[in-house]
């Protein structure tokens, strides 16, 4: 037998040295591949020769004849198989005490087997007829398990943990249709600390981080602005407004009447914003 060597044949088609066939393309000029005497006679002995090996002379007519030679060898080949298995076979294993010899001279066979039968467990039991069943737990590693199990938090109704607890992610408690998640950075997210406006938000438990509240609400600093400076003696002087806190009050040239006030504005800074403060 062969592959398709003709000149037409598609090279490496199924690997380096496999040629196969192809129907061509016009398009690009590529013929399709044409057969030989040569692969022709290949096929033909190939199956041909199954077929005689089988003993069944061939027939023009009859079209499943490769099939019925093919089953037919088979069938050979099994029985010969048999034989050879039987026939190989300790003649004398046939005897009564070569077959006692064989079971161990066991006088009481068929009561050795009974006992150890009843060594086995019962499916239907399910387990229960397991004689030691903590051993039977040690022995596949599962007393540890259950020992975690009895000590273990019930969903249902909590429990105590004695000693420090690591999670490797957030932890979210939920209770009453409200959520707060402790974040692995300190933050804490939740709705006790004023709904979803703001900065940083997790919209999953609808409520803003302790971070956003603080940084949102309360004074990061605080700063006076730019000095303004009034006369007093037989001027305005200064009236109490908002924004605004007095600075200085002097008297220059020392009589008994003061000369001029200063002010600046006080400012508050609230999440990076200076705001002017409207009272204390």
């Amino acid at each position: 037998m062969h592959r398709i060597d003709t000149s037409t044949a598609q090279k490496d088609k199924f690997g380096q040295g496999k040629n196969g066939f192809t129907n061509g393309d016009p398009t690009t000029g590529t013929p399709s591949t044409k057969l030989n005497s040569d692969l022709y006679d290949a096929l033909q002995e190939e199956v041909c020769t199954v077929i005689e090996r089988s003993g069944i002379r061939l027939n023009k007519s009859q079209h499943d004849q490769l099939y019925q030679a093919v089953k037919k060898l088979s069938e050979t080949e099994a029985n010969k198989a048999k034989l050879a298995l039987v026939d190989g076979a300790t003649v004398d294993l046939n005897t009564l005490n070569k077959l006692a010899k064989a079971l161990g001279n066991d006088a009481k066979f068929s009561e050795t087997v009974i006992n150890l039968l009843n060594q086995k467990l019962a499916k239907n039991q399910n387990g229960a007829d397991i004689p030691d069943k903590n051993l039977f737990l040690k022995n596949i590693g599962l007393l540890e398990m259950i020992d975690c199990a009895k000590n273990a938090l019930d969903k249902r109704t909590g429990g105590t943990v004695n000693g420090g607890v690591t999670l490797g992610q957030n932890l979210t408690i939920s209770w009453g249709g409200r959520t707060a998640t402790f974040h692995e950075n300190g933050d804490v997210t939740g709705p006790v600390w004023g709904g979803t406006l703001g900065g940083w938000v997790d919209n999953k438990v609808n409520g803003r981080a302790t971070w956003d509240y603080v940084n949102t609400t309360f004074v990061k600093d605080i700063r006076l602005g730019h000095m303004q400076e009034v006369q007093v003696w037989k001027g305005p002087g200064y009236r109490e407004e908002p924004h605004y806190v007095i600075t200085g009050v002097y008297n220059g040239n020392v009589d008994a009447y003061v000369d001029y006030v200063q002010r600046r504005l006080i400012q508050k800074n609230v999440n990076g914003e200076w705001i002017n403060v409207w009272f204390m």
